[in-house]
């Protein structure tokens, strides 16, 4: 690790010693292993930058992960990212008592219907993964609906990138009320 090699460029000198320190020729001698050191810690930042990105994306929802959620969620999919099975019982319950599970056959759903539940299954799962999760239990199925309404009011989904925007803001209308409870 980059620290590790740092620590290696220090010089353990006793205190109690009355020479002079030749802060020049301590540079001078060490300045290849410096710049080495600082090279490696440009390389790794970068590295760790690079993943933190790629996660971001990865964590980002599309539709294809809403609807990988959805039939999750209805036990269509097996599995779904880290998401354990106790996790989607819990999950489905919430989703029931406020009534917006869909079981059995939902082809007579237009598609619109289904992405707007497929934006509320994934919401509700963010919450219940979050410290918020406590709070779903007081969430009333009106209470619910209106932020969701809320939010389609001022964030439309025009494309990919609005989805984000759109869950973001929607899970924001949610915490404030559940400060409020």
């Amino acid at each position: 690790m980059a620290v590790k090699k740092i620590e290696e460029l220090n010089i353990h000198r006793d205190v109690n010693s009355t020479e002079q320190f030749d802060v020049q020729g301590y540079l001078n001698e060490n300045w290849d292993k410096m710049q080495d050191v600082v090279d490696n810690n440009a390389e790794e930042l970068m590295q760790v930058q690079k993943d933190i990105s790629t996660l971001k994306e990865d964590n980002k929802p599309n539709k294809s992960k809403l609807n990988k959620l959805f039939k999750y969620l209805r036990y269509k999919e097996k599995v779904f990212e880290n998401l354990e099975e106790i996790n989607r019982m819990a999950i489905v319950q919430v989703l029931k008592r406020l009534e917006i599970y869909c079981e059995g056959n939902i082809d007579y759903l237009t598609e619109e219907k289904v992405f707007e539940l497929q934006l509320q299954y994934w919401t509700i799962t963010q919450i219940y993964l979050s410290p918020y999760k406590v709070y779903l239990n007081e969430l009333t199925r009106n209470k619910f609906i209106l932020k969701y309404l809320q939010t389609e009011k001022y964030i439309i989904i025009e494309n990919e990138e609005n989805i984000q925007d759109f869950i973001n803001y929607f899970i924001t209308c949610l915490r404030k009320e559940f400060e409020k409870m």
